[in-house]
């Protein structure tokens, strides 16, 4: 099974619903921009160039080669995401395109 590296930047200082992440291919190519969720958003850009098998994460620009997070699948991933609201904590969800989005 394949695995992909992808690479983590947030932004500097976190916005009104938190940080926001810009995520890179292992060969730098930028693959999301601006993302809240981006474990789950990335997966979704994956899928759609037709990359499936695993996912690890990483801090951008770090050396460490340790993972911080693995998805063992990304098309499961793609599926999901994480809401978080005013009276809860962060919760899995199935994941629905947003009619309005743009």
């Amino acid at each position: 099974m394949k695995t992909t590296k992808v690479f983590f930047r947030p932004y500097d200082t976190p916005g009104s619903k938190g940080y926001r992440y810009d995520v890179f291919l292992e060969d730098g190519t930028p693959i999301m921009i601006g993302s809240l969720n981006p474990g789950n958003d990335t997966a979704r850009a994956l899928v759609a160039r037709g990359i499936s098998g695993r996912m690890t994460t990483h801090d951008y620009g770090s050396y460490q080669t340790t993972a911080r997070m693995i998805y063992p699948d990304i098309q499961t991933a793609a599926s999901r995401c994480v809401l978080e609201g005013n009276l809860s904590g962060p919760v899995e969800r199935k994941w629905k395109e947003n009619p309005y989005a743009t």
